[in-house]
């Protein structure tokens, strides 16, 4: 009994029920011949239709192992093309302008450099430490006002900023293709290494500032967001170098804010930009600076309410606690909103610079 369970069917062995030519003799006879023609062709379908599923998942079950594979190539292709850029910088050798590196897409670009930001976290600590000893050693051997205090630049503190990769996924852009804008930035930001005192810090931030949004201006609507995230992770690259020079621009008016009336509401752009950033993950403990900043990003414009333009420096002090607050991805983000309420304050905006420029002259 046993082996009769175990042993498999063939249906060619010519056991069961021999098949007939005669033709039924009643209606019902015909019927069962019938259903159980259907029953075993039904059944035939189910078994080939496992079978063709077997088939499928066991070819599907190499895609993870394909993948894998994939991933490992293009991380060990990412990492020798940095070390290659690094190799560069090293021996002061150009970068090289053949027909590959011009096809290189942006997305490789962007994702070079997020994984040197992996590997750059440690140094990045450590230049944190310098900055923060040197900063608390000035403050408290110098009497002089702060406008003449002198610095260390953040050369002397951290050498040369990684700005190569920035640049080449800039001019990928089409909108930036063959234009001298993106030149005339990375020149500002090597000018920005060499700042020791306050007052030239801000000036040098407000030149920045006018030329970053000439560049933004330049771009469409979708190379504005690339190049937003290219920015993002330019600064998360070189965040000891912003943070130590955001130092230098800290507002030194008194500011304040006004408590809102009872009953208050927000105009509907300001609470629509509120919301949007409220619902970035990392900002949420800062809820009172986002307010503060879009407040002021939106509403901050105001020639006899601000004279000297102070505002500005007051949004970037804001801007850089968020940026410092935000992760790689949610700094992405917030760039691209706060981004979008410059777009609706372009002439504002034009206008602030200005009175800060004459203020600062």
């Amino acid at each position: 009994m046993e082996s009769n369970q175990s042993s498999t069917y063939n249906p060619h062995s010519g056991k069961g029920r021999k098949r007939t030519s005669t033709e039924p003799v009643s209606t019902r006879q015909a019927q069962n011949r019938e259903n159980q023609r259907k029953l075993r062709e039904k059944k035939a379908a189910y078994i080939s239709d496992l079978e063709r599923r077997i088939a499928e998942l066991e070819a599907s079950s190499q895609i993870p192992v394909l993948q894998t594979r994939i991933n490992s190539l293009e991380a060990e292709v990412t990492l020798l093309r940095s070390r290659q850029n690094q190799l560069d910088q090293h021996t002061n050798m150009p970068i090289a302008t053949s027909s590959t590196s011009t096809s290189v897409c942006l997305q490789c670009s962007t994702e070079r450099l997020k994984t040197s930001i992996c590997m750059d976290q440690i140094r990045v600590l450590e230049d944190q430490l310098r900055a923060a000893n040197a900063s608390s050693s000035i403050l408290t051997t110098s009497a002089s006002p702060a406008s003449t205090i002198r610095f260390p630049t953040s050369y002397e503190l951290f050498g040369p900023m990684e700005i190569d990769s920035t640049i080449l996924a800039l001019k990928q852009l089409p909108s930036l293709h063959g234009s001298s804008i993106v030149n005339d930035f990375c020149t500002l930001l090597t000018e920005h290494t060499q700042i020791s005192d306050s007052k030239t810090a801000r000036r040098h931030l407000l030149r920045m500032a006018r030329t970053c949004t000439d560049l933004f201006d330049t771009c469409t609507l979708i190379d504005r967001m690339k190049a937003v995230e290219v920015f993002s992770l330019f600064q998360q690259r070189n965040s000891s170098h912003v943070k130590y020079f955001d130092q230098f621009i800290l507002s030194t008016e008194p500011r304040y804010r006004h408590p809102k009336p009872a009953g208050f509401m927000d105009p509907p752009r300001t609470k629509s930009l509120k919301d949007a950033m409220h619902e970035i993950p990392s900002l949420f403990l800062h809820r009172d600076t986002i307010d503060e900043f879009c407040e002021l990003a939106m509403d901050g414009y105001s020639a006899i309410l601000d004279p000297r333009g102070e505002n500005f420096f007051i949004m970037r002090e804001l801007q850089a606690k968020l940026e410092d607050a935000c992760s790689v991805e949610d700094r992405t983000r917030f760039w691209v909103l706060a981004e979008s309420a410059r777009e609706g304050k372009r002439k504002e905006m034009r206008e602030l610079i200005d009175r800060a420029e004459r203020a600062n002259s």
